[in-house]
């Protein structure tokens, strides 16, 4: 059996460029940032970069910008028609990374037909300290695809693992802490329910059942 060797960084690109050469909105992203000098690297990312999410009509577009300087992006905002009538925006202030401290920007922005994009604009340094790092930051490793990269700058990014915001599994102890108290809540709504009762007459706990109730609310707060 032939053997499955990691695809470099040009191979990945090509791949996934195969990939979504049907979707309409991609390509007019693409032939829109291979005209623009100052975007150097184009991302998309989040759900339609995960093969494992489920995506619909409605899903957007999460698209990362790696430009020589985010500031002209961020002052002159008419390059958001280039895609459509934009029918609101919401814009971050910019800030600095919680991974790198170096300053990017977002916005969400809704057209009038119904095509939502979330831009993320980085400086190319970003990528480049991100390259550097041990480990992706969640919002790529959800999911991501190279959709243009001019300078190569994405070779050394780590593939994404896709696990990042799938919970693990809870150890005993802690499954314990916090859900003994409800299955004790919910055994006594039961006994309640189904005690025998003389008509008029309140519903007293039997001696077991407050003692398991005493040991529950010991054990959570352990």
């Amino acid at each position: 059996m032939a053997s499955c060797k990691p695809l470099d960084g040009e191979e990945r690109m090509m791949s996934e460029l195969n990939r979504f050469q049907s979707d309409q909105v991609i390509v007019k992203l693409q032939n829109w940032a291979k005209e623009r000098a100052s975007i150097r690297t184009m991302l998309l990312t989040s759900t339609r970069a995960n093969p494992h999410a489920i995506v619909d009509p409605l899903s957007d577009y999460d698209i990362v910008l790696v430009v020589e300087d985010i500031r002209p992006y961020y002052q002159d905002r008419n390059w958001l028609d280039e895609f459509g009538e934009v029918l609101v925006t919401y814009w971050d202030p910019i800030y600095q990374s919680p991974e790198t401290g170096i300053e990017i920007f977002g916005n969400v922005v809704q057209y009038s037909y119904g095509l939502k994009i979330d831009f993320t604009l980085w400086p190319i340094s970003q990528v480049q300290k991100i390259a550097e790092g041990k480990r992706l930051p969640a919002d790529l490793d959800v999911g991501y695809a190279v959709l243009l990269d001019k300078d190569g700058v994405t070779d050394r990014l780590a593939p994404p693992t896709y696990t990042v915001y799938i919970p693990a599994p809870p150890t005993k102890a802690i499954f314990d802490k916090v859900l003994g108290p409800c299955q004790l809540a919910l055994l006594v709504k039961g006994l309640r329910n189904a005690y025998p009762r003389s008509h008029g007459q309140p519903w007293k706990q039997p001696t077991q059942v407050r003692a398991l109730m005493r040991t529950g609310r010991r054990s959570s707060k352990r």
